[in-house]
């Protein structure tokens, strides 16, 4: 988050921000790209994201009655694609409604948390509130974040491979968003840090918290791993023997 915002009158703002969980009672929107059933040459359906990029000029509506178009005819195919086009138009009228709901209701939040009523006037312009939200908001830890911490600040890999990469091939594998949520919150409670109080951490320091508290988790786990796929090709190489 900024290390200082000043607005358009001239002064610092030292609002407050808030807690790093605090967002959990906004859903997010829950919409996501349109995907329709293609069927592939090898007979296959397969379900995937209608890419409207694609389309230097959009398909038009056949000027054919839909009651005269004879299934199989090149109208009808232009009808379907007219309609599956249509479709994703709409569904991403939708999805930009929800996204702007979303930020509606994250704003209103932020204004009604955490702006005091005394400072409400300090907020004139659209940049003024937007660098108010910023700085309220809590930049979010992410699996890249941590990739890049174990890298750089704990020299850590496994069998000379980044240690998620590795992970990843362990049964174990790692829910990323909502595991680090959990580890950030494991950490807090140990540190006895209320919500807002651990979300003034640094991000970076956030990331080597979690690091150190899970890279010796973490190496276990492949170890573990290691030894049970070491089990299973000698209980194989036995049986086959």
């Amino acid at each position: 988050m900024p290390d200082e915002i000043v607005l358009s009158d001239g002064l610092e703002w030292k609002g407050e921000t808030l807690g790093i969980f605090e967002l959990d009672n906004i859903p997010l929107p829950n919409v996501g790209p349109f995907t329709y059933e293609m069927e592939m040459v090898t007979g296959d359906k397969r379900e995937v994201e209608l890419d409207l990029s694609r389309y230097e000029k959009l398909p038009e509506k056949p000027d054919i009655p839909e009651s005269e178009i004879v299934e199989s005819s090149p109208a009808w195919y232009r009808l379907r694609e007219w309609q599956l086009v249509q479709a994703g138009l709409l569904h991403n009228r939708m999805r930009l409604d929800a996204a702007h709901e979303y930020c509606e209701i994250l704003l209103r939040y932020i204004r009604d948390n955490v702006i005091a009523p005394e400072d409400l006037n300090r907020i004139k312009t659209i940049a003024d509130f937007k660098a108010v939200a910023w700085r309220a908001l809590v930049p979010p830890l992410t699996r890249e974040i941590l990739a890049n911490t174990l890298r750089t600040s704990f020299n850590a890999s496994y069998d000379d491979e980044e240690i998620f990469d590795a992970m990843d091939k362990t049964s174990a594998g790692l829910g990323a968003y909502n595991a680090i949520r959990l580890w950030e919150n494991q950490i807090a409670n140990a540190l006895g840090l209320r919500d807002y109080e651990y979300a003034q951490t640094p991000l970076d320091e956030r990331s080597r918290r979690v690091c150190a508290y899970k890279l010796p988790t973490w190496l276990e786990t492949l170890e573990m791993s290691r030894s049970r796929r070491r089990n299973i090709a000698r209980d194989n190489a036995n049986a086959a023997s």
